[in-house]
């Protein structure tokens, strides 16, 4: 049931204009069936690596952008 919940929830935030990824939306709805059949069923190692590529990506594009202003400026 919480991945059903996961995924309206993805839907609302589109719905009232909020920017998600689907991709999110879907590894949330994975995560969310994984925690209801049992906490075992989740490999730890697997959704560490998703959230860290999370984290990196948009943090790789930032320094980029500030990279490319600072490459103007000079």
């Amino acid at each position: 049931m919480r991945a059903l919940r996961l995924g309206y929830d993805g839907l609302t935030a589109v719905f009232f204009g909020y920017f998600t990824s689907m991709n999110q939306v879907l590894i949330g709805a994975m995560a969310g069936t994984g925690c209801a059949r049992g906490r075992e069923t989740i490999d730890r190692q697997v959704i560490f690596g998703i959230l860290r590529g999370w984290i990196i990506g948009p943090a790789g594009a930032i320094l980029g952008y500030v990279f490319g202003l600072l490459t103007r400026v000079f």
